[in-house]
Parts: C-alpha cells; structure tokens; sequence
C-alpha cells in the first residue's frame, strides 16, 4: 500500500512539497467542488517516512473556506515541514 501511495502523481504541491530531501511521502489527495467563492473540500492524507524508518501519519482537511489555492498549498507543505522539523 505505501508503494502504491508512493507512487501517487496528484497534489504536487500539497503536503509532498513540504517534505525534505531524504524522506518519502505516500500519499493522496481529495478535492471537493467550488461553490461560487468556496471551496467545500481540499484535502491531502499520507505517510511521511524518516531516513531513519520513523513513520508519521499525516492529514489536512479543509471543509469550507475562501482561501485561494496557493495559500492553501503553503499551509499544507508548512505542516509537513513541521513534521520534518519535530522529528528526532
């Protein structure tokens, strides 16, 4: 399964922009409608993985909101650059 999520070309610049060099990221995305100026759904779920095999679940799901899609990208990949930067 995490091959499989590995291998996932969806979502770019989503939680996987965010994770270092040296690490992988499984993953998948999910994108609700556009309903005038919001959006109802966009979501990105994976598993990021340590060069040391430290795994950490990871998951963004923003129901309702305005904010345009960069800064949606930019809070996704800051969340996976906090996972990164906690790890031990």
């Amino acid at each position: 399964m995490l091959s499989l999520l590995e291998r996932v070309k969806s979502g770019p610049n989503r939680l996987k922009a965010g994770v270092p060099a040296g690490w992988k990221f499984g993953h998948k995305t999910g994108t609700g409608q556009e309903l005038e100026a919001v959006s109802t759904g966009y979501n990105d779920i994976g598993i990021m993985t340590a060069p040391d095999g430290t795994r950490y679940a990871v998951t963004v799901m923003i129901a309702d909101t305005t904010a345009t899609v960069p800064q949606r990208m930019q809070m996704m990949q800051a969340i996976s650059r906090s996972v990164a930067e906690t790890h031990r």
